[in-house]
């Protein structure tokens, strides 16, 4: 063996340089022998579809993120449907997601469908956009992977010759789903994303189970739930019935009557027009400007409570915490606090009132319903 074989052979550095000499030397020849190497910019393809003489449609999607909009430039009772299909991947195909769109008796069906046992990181990304005359009524906007939209067009129960109580169905599997500014009631559905209604008249039931959940400036009834995120009912018109397991349940600057409640985080209704419910396992509790309440409690948390009215007994109660009532002037009923553990104190004016440590009554206004306001283990507070 030579000196220089020797050499390279026990030096690292000296190894680390004949491979990226090598390597220069292999690329330079595959250079060659192309011409040209060229960074790989990706597939892209589009594809557009108009329907005409239809009355609802539907659109349902295997992938990608879904948009059904209004388009005043079309011709009444016309769909118009766009798919955009795009890849960096040299691993995925284009053709790996079918596009369709059909009409059958006035019904116009918009698929995009992927070929079976096609893995999802294989798929190109797929936007579909569906436009249609306002007149048009939407039945439904389902996707199993991606966000879906339907915005300012019509549900099935707004039409003549339906019943009422038709929903227009907006729902994925894994992404956002929202209705904005629908007419008729609304049911928006995800699994694992956030889920929305706003601005939309008519029933509006709006459910996740990993995501927020949020109703904003509705008209109709509400129910706003999630498992794992916040649930929030904002500025909307119609009772509401707003709850999750994992976060924080808000009512806030609504119209009719609210019920409020989570396992794991903060119950608050503010600014109600109507009376309220809240309650929360392990989190606070608290009412501020509303018309009356109907219970406020928690298990693991502070109590708060503003009380203008009550309509039947009420409690506001907590196991460990506080409890604190601020009555209004216009209050009629009879006051209780009670601790098992603590102290209370009163600034309010009770009329007949007992006092001790661990207890009050008495009467605000003319009397009427009982108003409790207890904890366990914690202060009671009424003013």
């Amino acid at each position: 063996m030579d000196d220089a074989t020797t050499d390279v052979s026990r030096s690292p550095s000296l190894r680390r340089r004949a491979f990226l000499s090598a390597a220069a030397i292999g690329i330079g020849g595959l250079s060659g022998c192309t011409g040209k190497v060229r960074p790989f910019v990706g597939k892209r393809d589009t594809d557009e579809k108009t329907l005409t003489d239809v009355q609802s449609v539907v659109v349902a999607a295997d992938v990608g993120n879904v948009t059904v909009t209004p388009n005043d430039d079309l011709s009444e009772r016309t769909v118009r449907a766009h798919v955009e299909k795009k890849s960096s991947s040299i691993l995925s195909s284009l053709s790996a997601v079918a596009f369709s769109a059909t009409a059958e008796e006035g019904r116009a069906t918009v698929r995009t469908q992927t070929e079976d046992g096609i893995r999802l990181w294989s798929l190109p990304t797929v936007q579909l956009r569906v436009e249609a005359h306002p007149s048009i009524v939407v039945e439904s906007a389902r996707v199993e992977n991606g966000d879906v939209l339907v915005e300012d067009l019509v549900g099935p129960g707004s039409r003549s010759d339906s019943d009422s109580s038709e929903s227009l169905v907006v729902r994925t599997e894994d992404g956002d789903a929202t209705a904005r500014e629908t007419t008729g009631n609304v049911v928006v559905r995800t699994k694992d994303g956030d889920a929305t209604a706003r601005k939309t008249t008519g029933d509006a039931d709006v459910r996740t189970e990993d995501g927020d959940a949020m109703a904003h400036e509705t008209t109709g009834n509400v129910v706003v739930r999630t498992k794992d995120g916040d649930a929030t009912a904002r500025k909307t018109t119609g009772d509401a019935d707003v709850r999750t397991k994992d976060g924080d349940a808000t009512a806030r600057k609504t119209t009719g009557d609210a019920d409020v409640r989570t396992e794991d985080g903060d119950a608050t209704a503010i600014g109600v027009k109507g009376f309220v419910r809240v309650h929360t396992t392990d989190g606070d509790a608290r009412t501020e400007s509303c018309d009356g309440i109907l219970g406020v409690s928690s298990k693991n948390g502070d109590v708060d409570a503003e009380v203008s009215a009550l309509r039947s007994d009420t409690r506001i109660e907590t196991e460990n915490g506080d409890a604190r009532a601020s009555l209004g002037e216009s209050l009629n009923a009879r006051v209780v606090g009670k601790t098992a553990h603590g102290d209370v104190s009163v600034s309010a004016t009770l009329d007949d009132s007992e006092v001790s440590d661990e207890h009050v009554s008495g009467t605000v206004g003319d009397g009427g319903p009982t108003l409790r306001v207890q904890s366990e283990n914690g202060d009671v507070k009424i003013s």
